[in-house]
């Protein structure tokens, strides 16, 4: 954990209000995994490591967009539009590695479910990892603002009580593996994302599909919505 990760938890509920968020969405998605047959298993395992940055990404976006918005309703427009500033600027970057070893993926990966049972294994750790960066972004975007007990309570309030709402990342774990599953198999998607998403995983999974002509590691991947 940072420096900034560990100030901050003393203070407020805010981290463990983001933890506990991720813990309940992965537990709602992991039962709804679908297991993807191939023979390609390098190349599916990049795409299980991509789909695992994006949600990453996504997640990032997810609790970014509820931290502006409640500094919007209790600080104002200024202040929020420079939260979004800083969150841009902290938002995470996606470097999947574009090369594995093929003979040991393919001893690793003899049973079809280690492939949903990667991401199961690699989701938590990802989350970890955005929930430090989030709570530098909250330590960052509270000791900004004007000193005002009542408005940071507040907001620290309707925080916690939009994530123990929230279940938007379920939804999109369950959707971007589903679109990851067909990418696998190269055939076309059985899921209709939301409107909301639609564009990102009709975008992720073209991406996704050129991953063995067009190394991942050279693009920035992370796509969110806001």
């Amino acid at each position: 954990m940072t420096e900034a990760a560990r100030a901050w938890e003393p203070a407020s509920e805010w981290p463990r209000a983001i933890a506990r968020m991720f813990e309940r969405n992965l537990a709602a998605a992991t039962p709804g995994l679908a297991v993807p047959v191939t023979t390609e298993p390098a190349r599916a395992r990049r795409i299980v490591a991509l789909l695992v940055e994006t949600l990453g990404g996504y997640a990032f976006g997810l609790v970014a967009g509820e931290l502006g918005r409640a500094v919007s309703t209790w600080f104002g427009a200024g202040p929020a539009g420079r939260v979004r500033g800083a969150a841009r600027a902290t938002a995470p970057h996606t470097h999947v590695a574009s090369t594995f070893d093929d003979a040991k993926l393919a001893l690793e990966l003899v049973q079809p479910r280690d492939l949903a049972g990667e991401l199961v294994a690699a989701l938590p750790v990802r989350l970890a990892l955005v929930g430090e960066q989030l709570a530098e972004l909250v330590d960052d975007a509270t000791r900004a603002l004007p000193s005002e007990p009542q408005a940071l309570a507040a907001l620290t309030s309707q925080l916690s009580t939009a994530l123990e709402r929230d279940d938007r990342l379920a939804v999109e774990i369950l959707t971007g593996w589903r679109h990851a599953c067909a990418v696998i198999e190269r055939r076309a998607p059985d899921v209709e994302a939301s409107p909301r998403a639609r564009e990102l995983w009709r975008t992720w999974s073209q991406l996704a599909g050129q991953l063995e002509l067009e190394p991942a590691g050279e693009r920035d991947l992370v796509m969110r919505i806001g």
